[in-house]
């Protein structure tokens, strides 16, 4: 191979690589839907699940609340929680995030009160 074709090729390679790079930050630093995620135990291993269904108007008070709480950037957009990337992908703190939101929530009555 001539010393161009070299040249060329180093070339591509570093193109993907940067073009790569570009993308991986733009994913770090862009904002997604917040999806709940919860960790639990199946079959002795420990795994991280997602849990659309936590997603209620209360629980995205909450997890604001948690947010701020923790200095972490959001946005709320027709009224979705939006938050970086890098958390979303960060599953382990995410879930740590979700169930301080979920520990928030006031005590569900277990007896009917007295009238």
């Amino acid at each position: 191979m001539s010393g161009a074709g070299v040249r060329r090729s180093f070339l591509v390679v570093l193109g993907v690589a940067a073009f790569g790079g570009f993308c991986y930050l733009l994913l770090m630093y862009m904002y997604v839907e917040y999806v709940p995620v919860e960790m639990t135990f199946r079959g002795g291993d420990c795994v991280i699940i997602n849990r659309p269904d936590l997603l209620t108007p209360e629980h995205v008070e909450r997890m604001k609340q948690i947010l701020d709480d923790h200095n972490e950037p959001y946005r709320l957009r027709h009224g979705r929680l939006l938050i970086h990337g890098r958390l979303q992908h960060d599953r382990d703190l995410l879930s740590n995030y979700t169930r301080k939101a979920e520990d928030l929530k006031p005590a569900q009555r277990t007896r009917e009160e007295p009238k």
